[in-house]
């Protein structure tokens, strides 16, 4: 499958932005084909990140990895939170799990019929 240009500017995912797939599936993964859109994919969460995108299915973890992620982004960077169905419907509870790490919910978009997210940036 061909990276999916589309997808990758509605995620603000640009030629050498530092990013970081967590739990990514392989189907949404494909289409964001890093190597072939000059994004430079991180094997870790690591200091500097400009964008990490995490898709959770279970919010109860969701705090915890907010927690872990959100000091090691640069200062303009971003998350999305990318979960199956409608993301927007989780609006409220990742609000409230993103707040004392001083994030807000900035956006939301649909991915494909099967994939959405919700956009954090720093208060």
């Amino acid at each position: 499958m061909a990276a999916d240009r589309a997808v990758a500017e509605q995620l603000g995912l640009k030629p050498g932005i530092r990013c970081w797939f967590h739990n990514l599936p392989e189907a949404l993964r494909a289409r964001i084909d890093s190597d072939a859109l000059g994004i430079e994919e991180q094997p870790t969460a690591s200091d500097g990140l400009q964008c990490a995108l995490l898709c959770v299915e279970d919010l109860d973890t969701l705090g915890r990895q907010l927690t872990a992620v959100a000091p090691l982004l640069a200062t303009n960077g971003f998350i999305w939170i990318v979960r199956a169905g409608d993301a927007a419907q989780h609006r409220e509870t990742v609000a409230s799990l993103a707040d004392p790490v001083n994030f807000v919910v900035a956006g939301s978009c649909r991915l494909d019929d099967n994939w959405s997210g919700l956009k954090l940036t720093a208060r």
